[in-house]
């Protein structure tokens, strides 16, 4: 019995540090607004540059993307899919020429006049965009 409690202890504390975890970032009110053009380059990649422009509803974001550059993507204006902001993250897809889905994760600033973040197409990038305008 003595045994017991010490793991009976544990295992509540434990119980307790998992159910008080943090709200997923996808249920998390917008905390900016991402509206407006942004110009971005990535890191050891094909692409040139990018640039977005976005219109942001709520936590919703629609509109386009552009990627410059030799790569497979293909150089004309995508939709975004599935764009969306949670607290200050920013994630979307977009489709390129082949087919590939474009997954984009960005932590937008406090300053909201930068964003940075991972992406992955046919493998992984990083990527940070700056405002152009609003």
């Amino acid at each position: 019995m003595r045994n017991r409690l010490p793991v009976a202890i544990l295992v509540l504390a434990l119980g307790g540090c998992a159910s008080s975890t943090a709200t997923p970032r996808a249920d998390m009110p917008p905390a900016v607004d991402v509206t407006g053009r942004w110009t971005g380059q990535c890191t050891k990649c094909p692409a040139t540059g990018f640039t977005l422009t976005v219109v942001q509803r709520q936590s919703d974001v629609t509109r386009t993307v552009i990627v410059a550059g030799r790569h497979a993507f293909g150089d004309s204006e995508k939709p975004i899919l599935s764009g969306k902001v949670s607290g200050n993250q920013f994630t979307f897809k977009a489709k390129g020429d082949p087919g590939d889905l474009w997954d984009v994760e960005l932590v937008v600033q406090k300053d909201g006049k930068t964003m940075e973040g991972n992406t992955y197409y046919r493998g992984p990038v990083r990527v940070k965009f700056v405002r152009a305008s609003e």
